[in-house]
């Protein structure tokens, strides 16, 4: 679940992010840096058996990130990129013995939030509490409509636990997808930099009580208890480029 979550919510904040026409327009160039700090909880265990008579799991995520994404050449722009508060809650039709179902996904996310975080040594984020506006998010069509409520958030502090984990392709995030694919008519290259610290997190979210919800147990060599949030600065590159003639185009 946290996967694809990540991806849902990643993509929605960078939805108003700069793009760039690539030079060729049959090849694919894509680049995506996050900086900032996120943790997930959920009204289910994320390993491990489901509580009885459970068919339905919500999880909850709380970001503070900037981030943008760059199709083609052109400059990132990073420094200017604010950084918004997020709040996304996915809900999942859980059955023993079967795959997950996403069912419904909703978020809002705001860019009017103070905080701070520390880009050299992942040490620590921060921010004061915000308000945010919900959208529906329809799964069939990807519409976003106004759900016309609000969540309030925070304040969120993440503290670093750890030591800095580096990751390639190998990291939590593209694990399982290989780094070069190619068939008759593409070579597709996916490129990770991935450098963060797991870390405790205090917060609020207006109505649930976080402390009967589960977070993520802890998955990385040397990883402390009780440390299910992430303080991120990432970098992913996606290259397509097109090699079978007119017949691929």
């Amino acid at each position: 679940m946290i996967v694809l979550v990540a991806a849902v919510a990643t993509a929605i904040v960078l939805a108003s992010g700069p793009q760039a026409k690539a030079a060729n327009s049959h090849n694919f160039h894509f680049r995506h840096p996050a900086q900032g700090a996120l943790i997930f909880y959920s009204t289910c265990p994320f390993d491990g058996p489901l509580p009885p008579n459970t068919s339905v799991c919500d999880v909850y995520s709380v970001w503070y990130l900037r981030a943008t994404n760059v199709i083609g050449g052109g400059a990132l722009g990073m420094a200017q990129q604010p950084f918004v508060a997020a709040f996304v809650h996915a809900r999942w039709d859980v059955k023993e013995g079967e795959e997950d179902r996403l069912i419904s996904l909703e978020f809002g996310e705001t860019p009017d939030v103070v905080g701070s975080y520390d880009k050299t040594h992942l040490s620590y984020a921060h921010f004061d509490g915000a308000t945010v506006e919900m959208n529906n998010v329809d799964l069939q069509t990807g519409e976003v409509t106004p759900t016309g409520e609000t969540v309030a958030l925070g304040p969120f502090t993440w503290t670093a636990a750890s030591s800095v984990y580096r990751f390639g392709n190998d990291g939590p995030a593209l694990e399982g997808y290989p780094p070069n694919v190619r068939d008759r008519c593409h070579t597709t290259v996916f490129s990770a930099h991935m450098k963060f610290r797991v870390a405790h997190v205090t917060g609020a979210i207006e109505g649930l009580q976080l402390d009967n919800l589960y977070t993520r147990s802890p998955s990385l060599p040397g990883e402390p208890e009780n440390t299910p949030g992430t303080i991120i600065n990432n970098a992913f590159r996606v290259i397509d480029v097109v090699h079978g003639g007119k017949n691929c185009l």
